[in-house]
C-alpha cells in the first residue's frame, strides 16, 4: 500500500487531500482518495478543531464532485469510480485482481471544486508548479492528480 498526503491551509483551516493505491486483500486492487480538515462541523451544529496535529476530521460539507481510474504501469484498467454526486471520499476496487505491487499501479484522481473557488485558489496556490503529480485547470476549477 502506498500513500500521498497533500496539506494546503485556506482561509483559518487545515486540509489535506489524502490518497493511497495498493492492494487492498478481501477487496483486490483498489485506490481511494479523501479530503480532510482539521475543523469539521458535528451533526451540523457543534463546530469541533481537533487538538491534535495529526488528528484529520471528515467534514461532509467539503464533498467535492471527484473521480478516480485505477491501471497497471502497462495502461490496463483496472478499477474506476465517477459520480456526478459531491463526494469527500471516494474508493474503487476490483476483487479479480490482487498481488499487484502498488508501485505498479497509476491512480488518477479528479477533482473539481465548482462553487469552491477560494479551496480551489488556496490548493492550486500550495501545488501548481510545486508537485508535478498535479495539474490544475483554471477555467473549469479541477485539479488532477496522477498517482505513480
Amino acid at each position: 500500500m502506498l500513500d500521498a498526503e497533500f496539506p494546503f491551509t485556506s482561509g483559518d483551516r487545515e486540509y489535506k487531500f489524502w490518497a493511497w493505491k495498493g492492494d487492498y486483500i478481501n477487496l483486490g486492487m483498489g485506490a481511494e482518495l479523501g479530503l480532510y480538515s482539521n475543523k469539521s462541523v458535528l451533526m451540523g451544529i457543534i463546530n469541533y478543531t481537533t487538538p491534535f496535529e495529526d488528528d484529520w476530521l471528515v467534514d461532509t460539507s467539503l464533498a467535492l464532485t471527484m473521480s478516480m481510474e485505477l491501471e497497471d504501469k502497462a495502461g490496463n484498467p483496472i478499477a474506476q469510480y465517477s459520480s456526478q454526486e459531491k463526494q469527500w471520499w471516494i474508493t474503487s476496487f476490483n476483487p479479480e485482481i490482487k498481488d499487484l505491487k502498488a508501485s505498479y499501479l497509476t491512480a488518477t484522481y479528479k477533482v473539481s471544486f465548482e462553487n469552491k473557488t477560494t479551496l480551489f485558489n488556496d490548493f492550486a496556490k500550495a501545488y501548481d508548479g510545486i508537485d508535478k503529480r498535479w495539474v490544475f485547470d483554471y477555467d473549469n476549477k479541477t485539479a488532477t492528480l496522477t498517482f505513480n
